[in-house]
Parts: structure tokens; sequence; C-alpha cells
């Protein structure tokens, strides 16, 4: 026995509204499509060539160079990659000059590697590192006494402070690393935080507020139209597949 007590009407996207999206999507199927059937070709290039030329010339693109980088990689996001790495320091490339194998970055993303330089590891002489080391003195110096000066506001009662009331999680870099304080208790919790951008600031907590549990019966209808509409798509395609089973198909 079957008993009906509502009709969803599905709410579908007309295809208008979502062509421009399928039109991208079919593209980058086809790009990654191409780009596996290139994958042999690719290869055999890299290993027939002393250099990257004739791959560049083959596909139309550009050969990169990198800046230097070391066992632990670079900076940028191909010289930052693991598969990158091991490869750059392997035998082929490093010692016999030879290209890489085709390196597979990402579903989409594949390289081909050469060496184009190598430096030998080795201690650098005063003269080579004293405009970086002044630097990072400068840096330590400054960084000391803005920390100075935050732990003194700590304590100061002329502090002028910003005040947020009810911030968010995730509402900004602050109210973020306000989250990770702890609860205050007697008194407001205060600790010099680090931003982003190398500035350091002082929060103060004052109270949590615990969110509400409770979701409004608007929502709650919404969210139970939307698992009835999968229950009922789950059921039919169920039924498809049990009937398919059993059907006797003549050609």
């Amino acid at each position: 026995m079957i008993k009906l007590n509502d009709i969803v009407d599905a709410d579908v996207p007309s295809f208008a509204s979502q062509e421009a999206e399928l039109k991208q999507q079919l593209i980058e199927i086809k790009a990654r499509d191409a780009l596996l059937s290139a994958h042999e070709d690719i290869t055999d290039l890299a290993y027939a060539s002393d250099n990257l030329n004739n791959i560049a010339k083959e596909y139309g693109v550009d050969v990169l160079q990198s800046a230097y980088f070391g066992r632990d990689g670079g900076d940028d996001e191909i010289t930052s990659n693991a598969v990158v790495i091991a490869s750059a320091f392997g035998v082929s490339v490093l010692e016999d000059n030879q290209n890489s194998d085709l390196l597979e970055l990402s579903d989409d993303q594949v390289a081909v590697i050469h060496l184009n330089d190598h430096k030998a590891e080795a201690f650098q002489t005063f003269e080579e590192t004293k405009d970086q080391v002044a630097s990072i003195v400068i840096q330590n110096k400054a960084l000391e006494s803005l920390q100075a000066k935050a732990e003194a506001a700590k304590e100061a009662s002329d502090t002028e402070w910003t005040s947020v009331a009810n911030a968010k999680r995730g509402q900004d870099e602050i109210a973020s690393l306000a989250f990770t304080l702890p609860h205050p208790s007697e008194k407001p919790e205060m600790q010099v935080k680090g931003l982003s951008n190398g500035d350091l600031v002082l929060i103060r907590l004052n109270a949590v507020t615990v969110g509400e549990d409770s979701v409004a019966d608007e929502q709650k209808l919404a969210y139970e139209q939307y698992l009835n509409q999968i229950q009922a798509s789950l059921s039919t395609e169920g039924q498809q597949s049990y009937l398919q089973g059993k059907a006797t198909i003549e050609r």
C-alpha cells in the first residue's frame, strides 16, 4: 500500500541559466582529454631532446625559468611541488643533464624540466650575506620593540581600544585570532598576535557568547523538502535498477 502525503515540484534550472557553465565544463573535459592523449608524445619528445625547445615549439608554449631552489623547494607553485623537487635533484636531470620525464603536477597540469644551472651547496662569505643578515637583525629588533609596546599596553590605563561587538568566527583575520584565545573567566583575556602582513595586534577578549542551536521553522521546512526530494529520487533510481535487472531485452 502506498500513501501519498505531498507532491513537491523539483526546482530544475533552465538550460539557458546553465549554458555558460556547461560549456566551460565541456571545454575543461576536452582539454583534459587532449592532454592525456598527448602524454606519450610529450614523453617521447622529452626523451629524444637535450633541451626543452622542441617540446615548446611543438605545443606552442614558452620555456619558463625558475629562480634557484634547494631540496626543500622554491617559492612558486611549480618548484614547491614534491614531484618537481625529486626530479630536479635526480640523477638524470642533475648529473646527466637530460630532460626529466613527464611530471604530472595535477589532473590538468604537466611539466618537463631541464637543468639550466646548478650551484653546489657551500658556505657563503660575510660579504655575500651581510646585507641579508643586517635586514634580519633590523626586522628582529623592530619585532622585539613592537612586542614590548604591545605587552606594556596590556597594563596601561590609557590604551585606546577598537571595540567590536558580537564578532563572528571567520569575520576577518583579527576576529579569527580572537577565537583562538581561551574564554575569559574573572578578567578579560589579552594576548599579542601576529597578522599575516607582519604587524602585531593586541587582542582583549572580554566575553564569549555561545551561539544558539535553534533553527527557524522555514529553514526546517526547506531541509525537509530537500530530503524528501533526495529520498524520492533515490527510490526511483532503485526501482529502475531493479526493473532493469529483471527485464529481458530483445534486439
